[in-house]
């Protein structure tokens, strides 16, 4: 049974295999999707659209994840907004560095997709 309450996620990525494949993913379960290909612009549309969650990529051009993360977090609407890294080279120790950055959670690509699925819908029906 799909709820109707459609919770709106902001994917920050910017290889378009990951983002057709993410975005197809999370559409199928009824997400809505906004897509932005840089930091700096994800920034803006996270401030903008409050969204449910973000899908943060790590190695973004110009500015990265974890910078854009940080930024995200000092603003008072996203300080509570679960924000989920990605990630294609998680090392020992990433997982450690990304949480203690600001992120709630990290999925290493490329994604497996029942994996990336149970992890955003844990996520977003973990009210608080």
């Amino acid at each position: 049974m799909m709820s109707n309450n459609k919770a709106h996620i902001l994917l920050i990525e910017d290889n378009p295999n990951n983002i057709k494949l993410m975005e197809m993913l999370l559409e199928e379960q009824g997400y809505q999707v906004t897509v932005d290909t840089n930091a700096e612009a994800g920034i803006i549309n996270a401030k903008e659209l409050s969204p449910d969650l973000i899908l943060l990529d790590i190695q973004l051009p110009e500015m990265d994840g974890m910078e854009a993360c940080r930024i995200m977090r000092q603003e008072p609407s996203l300080e509570y907004t679960p924000i989920i890294a990605l990630t294609a080279f998680a090392m020992p120790g990433d997982r450690e560095r990304i949480l203690e950055n600001g992120f709630d959670e990290y999925m290493s690509k490329p994604i497996k997709y029942r994996e990336f699925l149970d992890l955003v819908n844990k996520i977003l029906t973990h009210e608080d």
